[in-house]
Formats: structure tokens, C-alpha cells, sequence
């Protein structure tokens, strides 16, 4: 699936000749720790926020903190994840998800029961150079969204960057529960465990599944 993203790299330096997206550094309008800290994701995920914000391009264009996705264009690998980094540095990228988000943030008393509120890990890629993912250990594939599910579902997708002391040696399959879906994975017990410290940077979005018809008919975003 790492090929999906070279791919996609390709793409993204093609998109960005053409003036679709660009990668320069901006300022930054997102205020990264008050936003996961309105959404509950601090301290409900993870104990402390980051402070710098992940950017991450889809064939679309950037995916915005706090923006959604249709399932459909969830199906895709994203073309690019920048974030901001220190020359010789190492990073780990850890991407997680939380089934409808809604009902676990709000503690309904669906919380307990079915799916609602589970996490599972999407992507692992740790000793990344900078922000050159493709030059990175990957330790877990990229998942991509899986079946159509419940309509009305908002599925939080978490995107968190730890800067590494040094270089680590993540032995995946020690790990218990190490499986797509996984009720008990807490990405901060993870970081804790190789001692990465508390994420540097970071961003979220949703995949909203509305629309639903059928088991393979296509979801699409509210406008």
C-alpha cells in the first residue's frame, strides 16, 4: 500500500506544477491545540495536543482540521502529509480512527454497545527522515476506509506526528491486539511505550457516511 503513496507523490508534485496545491510553508490560521481541545479528542484520545498542524493532500486538495470526507474519497490514499520538521530529525506518523465519533464523544448509552467509540489504527510509518515518508520504516500498511456502514456515522480520522529521540525499533506483531480493528488501541499508550513523547504535530477530519441506499452505493458529503 506504500506504493499507493509513492503514487501519490507523483501526483502531488504534478498537482502542485500545475497550481492546484502548494507546498510552501504558511502561516497557519489553525489554532491546533484549542481545536482538539473543543473537539474533546484532548483529553478523550490523547492527554496533551500538539502544537503545529499536519497537512494532508487528497486528490481534491488539503484536507482541513476538522473538515469531512465522503466514503468514497476516503477509498484513496492521501497524495501528501507535510508537517513542520528540524533538519536530521526523525519522526513517527501515526494515523488512528474512532467509529462514530459523535456517539462516543457524547457518551450516549450506545457508547458501551456495537462499534460506536472503537479505535483502530490506519497507519504506522516511524525513522522518517524529516518529512520524507517514503524513506521512513513502515510498520503498518496504510488501511484504507473500509464497507460502507451505518448511515449518519461520522468517523473520526486522527493524524499525529511524534519527533523521535532516536531511532526506534517498533516490533508490530509483539504488539497485543495488533488488528484492524482493535476496541482497546490508545495511540498514547503506544507513543508512551517507545517513548516518543506527546505528538509535535497534527490534524483530523471525518469520513461522514450519508446517502446510504445500498451495501456499495456511494456516499456523499452535505453540502
Amino acid at each position: 500500500m506504500i506504493g499507493l503513496y509513492c503514487y501519490g507523490k507523483i501526483l502531488a508534485v504534478l498537482l502542485m506544477l500545475c497550481g492546484f496545491i502548494s507546498l510552501e510553508p504558511v502561516e497557519d490560521e489553525y489554532d491546533i491545540p484549542k481545536i482538539f481541545n473543543e473537539e474533546l479528542i484532548v483529553p478523550d484520545v490523547i492527554p496533551v495536543p500538539p502544537k503545529l498542524r499536519a497537512r494532508m493532500f487528497y486528490p481534491r486538495g488539503e484536507i482541513l482540521p476538522g473538515s469531512a470526507m465522503s466514503y468514497n474519497e476516503s477509498s484513496f490514499p492521501p497524495v501528501n502529509v507535510s508537517w513542520p520538521y528540524e533538519e536530521g530529525a526523525l519522526y513517527t506518523l501515526f494515523m488512528s480512527g474512532i467509529s462514530d465519533w459523535k456517539l462516543a464523544k457524547d457518551r450516549t448509552p450506545d457508547y458501551k454497545q456495537g462499534i460506536h467509540g472503537q479505535e483502530w489504527h490506519q497507519w504506522l510509518v516511524s525513522n522518517i527522515p524529516q518529512n520524507n515518508i517514503s524513506a521512513g520504516v513502515v510498520n503498518c500498511e496504510l488501511l484504507l476506509a473500509g464497507d460502507p456502514c451505518i448511515e449518519g456515522m461520522r468517523d473520526l480520522i486522527m493524524l499525529l506526528i511524534y519527533k523521535q529521540r532516536w531511532p526506534v525499533n517498533i516490533t508490530v506483531d509483539n504488539e497485543p491486539g495488533w488488528i484492524e480493528f482493535q476496541r482497546d488501541f490508545r495511540p498514547y499508550r503506544f507513543a508512551r511505550r517507545y517513548r516518543l513523547g506527546h505528538p509535535i504535530a497534527g490534524s483530523y477530519h471525518y469520513i461522514v457516511y450519508e446517502g446510504y441506499k445500498g451495501e456499495y452505493d456511494d456516499y456523499d458529503v452535505p453540502q
